[in-house]
């Protein structure tokens, strides 16, 4: 070959050698392929199966990585869903006496109804769901399900569970640690979760059904300092150096 040959001539002579040599080729892009799935197969591990809340690598968390599954029981006195755990790539032997991975939807708390209804909804049913943080005994998760519709252009429709159970009033509002909410996913969802309270107390849904106004307004005030509470602070806050500031030059 040339020194002086031109790119143009190099990909036209190395695209006739790709041709000629068709098995040194695909050796080779057979090879890159599998380098490309081990590294793959490393950092998501598509056959592990979770049956303990620490067994989530903490990368899972942080990346919120959508998890699949399906609930095989409601467990009442803990509020969790105990849920088979669908890894990418199934082993159908490593699920033979699986107890179920302990979970429990995040930020809410259930009142009886919502046990109930879990237990006639969402039992036997597939769901997705996104661990947000762990401790021993269970994973905080934002938990979805698809489920079947009139629409005949949309007959599957995704349902937050947790959500949805807090619009109709079989639930409220739980707390949401602050540093669980610092992603826009998490922190979406924690909105989500106010709006639909504010939408049950306003239509007098389950729990709140007795309601009076003056309570739904107190909680609407409520809901208002804790979302604001934080720029308060920080107004206050930078008002007062200002202020040391001026005091100090007099």
């Amino acid at each position: 070959m040339s020194d002086k040959m031109g790119i143009s001539e190099f990909h036209d002579e190395f695209k006739s050698f790709m041709e000629k040599d068709t098995r040194g080729s695909q050796l080779g892009i057979y090879s890159a392929a599998g380098l490309a799935l081990a590294v793959a197969v490393y950092k998501i591990k598509p056959f592990r199966l979770f049956t303990h809340p620490k067994q989530i690598p903490k990368k899972f968390i942080i990346e919120r990585v959508q998890q699949k599954g399906q609930v095989i029981q409601i467990e009442p006195t803990k509020s969790v869903l105990l849920i088979n755990h669908h890894p990418p790539l199934r082993i159908p032997f490593l699920h033979w006496g699986n107890p179920g991975l302990p979970v429990k939807i995040l930020g809410i708390e259930l009142s009886g109804n919502a046990i109930s209804w879990l237990q006639t909804i969402v039992s036997g049913n597939k769901v997705k769901f996104v661990p947000i943080s762990t401790n021993n005994d269970f994973v905080n998760c934002i938990v979805t399900m698809d489920h079947k519709t009139f629409d005949k252009k949309h007959p599957l429709e995704t349902l937050n569970i947790g959500e949805y159970l807090v619009k109709i009033g079989l639930a409220k509002v739980g707390s949401i640690e602050d540093n669980l909410t610092k992603d826009q996913f998490t922190k979406g969802y924690k909105n989500k979760l106010k709006s639909a309270q504010l939408e049950a107390q306003r239509r007098s849904r389950g729990m709140w059904t007795n309601m009076s106004g003056d309570v739904k307004l107190i909680t609407r005030l409520q809901w208002f300092l804790l979302d604001n509470l934080s720029q308060i602070f920080q107004f206050l806050i930078a008002r007062s150096k200002k202020l040391a500031v001026t005091l100090r030059k007099k």
